[in-house]
């Protein structure tokens, strides 16, 4: 089932970015994504027999959720903290270590490859998705997710904060919001040899009880991390702060509205 690939891609990256604060991505974070996961597992329609491989699966949550649903579960992720967290947490899936560019597995291994709002941070996103091309078998499917339009997603602001404090040619507001237009991920999927069989929205909310459970759970994201190196964790912090402030709920805790465009395609 694996492959020998060598291609260097994002992971060298990503992996340090987002392995720094692992457990409060665990804990904190990626459970805000609960709503998109459940709502592409139904899309999916998954069965005891399949086989699904999740590309950037973080610390595990979604191969968790699908395992649930019967099918064998891979995950596959640029970042060992996340991994290391992913395997005491999904016990009945498997998780590599590697690059989502060169995918560490044969052709033809998969019936489903999920990319949930991972591809952003591919350094050759339609490389990504041949890949995800060649290890589906005839007929399988990929399903991909990523932001919404900036102005369909609260954290798009958070996002524009950090940037500010790295240098210009480091930004990362505009790459994470690529593929938040109706099409643009059909684009690439046509390209890649795929016919596109479902797209629309999921919308997520995301609670946090207090400001330090949010921070926390902000400062978790790999560009905070990247924006920590730049500017400090103390300068991050205020920034955190004032993006906050006017999502803060009368009863107290914060609440975020991020929706995302998802999309099904079938390998032809």
């Amino acid at each position: 089932m694996l492959s020998s690939a060598i291609t260097r891609g994002s992971s060298q990256v990503q992996g340090s970015l987002w392995g720094r604060r692992a457990n409060d991505w665990l804990k904190i974070q990626e459970p805000q994504s609960l709503a998109l996961y459940n709502v592409v597992l139904k899309a999916l329609a998954l069965t005891r027999d399949s086989t699904l491989l999740d590309v950037g699966c973080g610390a595990g949550m979604f191969c968790e959720l699908a395992a649930l649903r019967g099918p064998s579960v891979m995950g596959l992720d640029a970042s060992s903290s996340l991994l290391d967290l992913a395997r005491h947490r999904a016990l009945r899936s498997t998780f590599f270590e590697g690059e989502m560019e060169a995918m560490p597995f044969v052709g033809q291994t998969f019936d489903v490859v999920t990319i949930l709002n991972s591809l952003q941070h591919a350094s050759k996103p339609l490389q990504v998705l041949s890949e995800a091309h060649r290890v589906l078998r005839p007929g399988g499917r990929v399903a991909i997710a990523a932001w919404a339009r900036p102005e369909q997603c609260h954290i798009a602001g958070y996002f524009r904060a950090l940037d500010e404090l790295l240098p210009v040619n480091t930004a990362n507001t505009p790459a994470a919001f690529a593929y938040s237009t109706e099409g643009a991920i059909g684009k690439l999927v046509a390209r890649t040899g795929f016919a596109k069989l479902l797209e629309a929205q999921a919308l997520t909310i995301w609670d946090y009880p207090d400001e330090d459970t949010a921070l926390r759970g902000l400062l978790s994201f790999g560009n905070a991390t990247q924006a920590i190196d730049c500017a400090g964790e103390e300068r991050v912090r205020e920034v955190a702060k004032k993006f906050l402030a006017p999502y803060r709920l009368p009863r107290g805790g914060y609440r975020l509205e991020n929706a995302f465009r998802y999309l099904i395609a079938k390998r032809v």
